[in-house]
């Protein structure tokens, strides 16, 4: 897109080079087939309705084609001729290949760490506004007071002849500059050595104060945003795994309770079960690996307790820790010690 953007010169579609038509068809030919695709893997077609980003890939395709073939046909078709007047209406259309940038959004869903950002963001909006109304007073002020300290001299009326012109000296020289007003306080020098220390106060409350603070405040409202949405997850995969070991109690056979071996294959048979594993980001393969040892430490059969903890351990968002390494080491070395104790009975016997 940033290529056709920069060396695509054409005005229609139709008038520009090969290698751009190809491109823009094979584009818009590959979306339509995916949409397509997409849309009949669902059983029922309604369901679609129901999958907020089928809804949005039919409305970037919609535009696409739209803006790829249908209003380009048209015009090539029916040999429309466009002038100065109403060349507008083109610009207008053209607008629509911006859409296309939304495609951009869809990368939330695997990288969930940005959306964390931008609830975090957008949490922050409020408090981050009353430090700009905070930061635009102090350099409201500021501005006034370097106006007239500095007015009637040479440096003033290159930098402060104005408020307006003082505001806009003060933002860019100090409050978002890199240089920190370094710049700005040699040039003051040149006046009164009190000046430069008073632009140093300047720089302290709002270059250093307050975007010092700006950025504590993001970094505060988006970890207090991933704890929560850490929490509301942990709440959705407590919910999701008593729905599953209800699933569980209807495949015991025996009705005891807990769960064996063979009634956990049984119940990795089911589709049910597939569905529960996937929305709680669980391998199946990890759990059948790990079943016969599992099972072999709770003597064949597992609670409800013992049951939920191995699969939520399982899950592929779950890190290991310094905890997990010492229960590790615990473990390892309670069994060297009975295979010890087995084996010198054993001699001694």
């Amino acid at each position: 897109m940033s290529i056709d953007i920069d060396y695509n010169n054409a005005m229609f579609l139709h008038e520009a080079d090969l290698g751009y038509q190809v491109v823009a068809h094979s584009i818009c030919f590959l979306f339509t087939v995916e949409l397509i695709i997409r849309f009949g893997a669902f059983k029922n077609i309604r369901n679609v309705i129901k999958d907020f980003w089928c809804m949005f890939d039919l409305l970037l395709v919609f535009f696409l084609v739209l803006e790829t073939w249908v209003f380009w046909f048209f015009i090539a078709a029916c040999n429309l001729q466009f002038s100065s007047y109403n060349i507008r209406i083109f610009s207008v259309i053209q607008m629509m290949r911006l859409v296309r940038v939304l495609r951009l959004v869809k990368l939330f869903r695997f990288l969930p760490e940005v959306l964390v950002i931008v609830r975090g963001i957008a949490v922050a909006m409020r408090p981050i506004s009353l430090v700009f109304t905070l930061l635009f007073m102090v350099i409201y002020i500021g501005a006034i007071i370097f106006r007239v300290l500095l007015e009637s001299t040479e440096f003033g009326d290159r930098k402060f002849k104005s408020v307006p012109q003082a505001i806009a000296t003060l933002l860019l020289d100090c409050a978002l500059s890199e240089t920190r007003g370094g710049p700005l306080m040699k040039e003051a020098y040149s006046q009164h050595p009190v000046f430069p220390f008073l632009i140093f106060i300047f720089v302290l409350l709002t270059n250093v104060t307050m975007m010092g603070l700006l950025v504590g405040l993001l970094v505060q409202t988006i970890k207090k945003v991933a704890k929560v949405e850490e929490e509301k997850k942990n709440m959705k995969n407590k919910e999701t795994m008593d729905d599953f070991w209800n699933h569980v109690v209807e495949m015991d056979a025996n009705n005891d309770g807990f769960i064996t071996l063979d009634e956990f294959f049984n119940l990795l048979g089911q589709r049910q079960t597939a569905k529960l594993l996937k929305k709680m980001d669980v391998d199946p393969e990890g759990l059948i690996l790990l079943s016969d040892f599992v099972f072999e430490e709770g003597n064949g059969r597992l609670s409800q307790v013992d049951f939920n903890q191995w699969v939520l351990d399982m899950r592929a968002t779950q890190r290991g820790t310094i905890k997990d390494h010492i229960a590790t080491r615990k473990f390892m070395t309670r069994k060297m010690k009975h295979y010890v104790h087995g084996v010198t009975n054993g001699t001694n016997g």
